[in-house]
């Protein structure tokens, strides 16, 4: 599989996944604002209820405008290969914005542990397409094999970064829907593509990456 045709499956997953993530607030929106107007039209609101309603209101938009936000983020880093020093916890909130909504919908514990402050000398639309398959892997192997909690880890040593997804809850690798071997596939192609490796199951961790973290 080459790099667009992993670029373009995760894209159209993305899509998907915003979908979901968007018709929430907005029809927490919708329903907030015809309420508020019914209320409004018969005099039954005080003006604590409407500044609380607002408020819900805006929360449920500023969701929204970060998701889009994050997601046209995450566009701009596929159309630059130039290796540069990146921030990984940027990188990785990125990915948590458009993709959380996804996983509470589904009854699903996302834990995220990003060690703070790790600059890596790296190509960014790899790394960020990287990323943003390991929360889209973590969905599918909760989805097939009924996890309801599920966890991404990063930290540093001295040369290289080691990423992992982990749980409590074994994944049989070998027994992976096509779905699922397609988003391994394309994460290890982009491993490999930022000169570093993949390694499955060890201890509670599902997989780990390690790619270096360049000078």
């Amino acid at each position: 599989m080459t790099n667009a045709e992993g670029l373009h499956l995760t894209l159209m997953e993305i899509f998907g996944g915003i979908a979901h993530e968007i018709n929430n607030p907005l029809s927490i929106i919708y329903g907030k604002s015809a309420q508020l107007k019914r209320k409004v039209e018969m005099g039954q609101i005080s003006p604590e209820q409407l500044l609380q309603d607002l408020s819900k209101i805006e929360a449920m938009s500023d969701r929204i405008s970060k998701i889009i936000k994050n997601f046209n983020s995450f566009l701009k880093h596929n159309y630059a290969e130039q290796v540069d020093h990146v921030q990984l916890d940027s990188i990785f909130e990125q990915s948590h914005v458009i993709c959380t909504e996804r996983f509470r919908n589904h009854g699903i514990q996302l834990d995220l542990e990003v060690q703070v402050g790790i600059e890596i000398n790296t190509i960014e639309s790899r790394l960020a397409h990287l990323v943003i398959n390991l929360f889209i892997l973590c969905f599918k192997f909760c989805k097939q094999f009924n996890i309801n909690k599920i966890g991404i880890r990063a930290v540093t040593n001295q040369s290289h970064l080691t990423i992992s997804i982990q749980s409590d809850t074994p994944v049989e690798m070998k027994s992976l829907s096509p779905e699922c071997q397609a988003f391994l596939r394309i994460t290890t192609d982009l491993a490999t593509s930022l000169q570093g490796s993949l390694i499955e199951s060890r201890h509670n961790s599902v997989l780990m990456i390690h790619l270096p973290l360049g000078n």
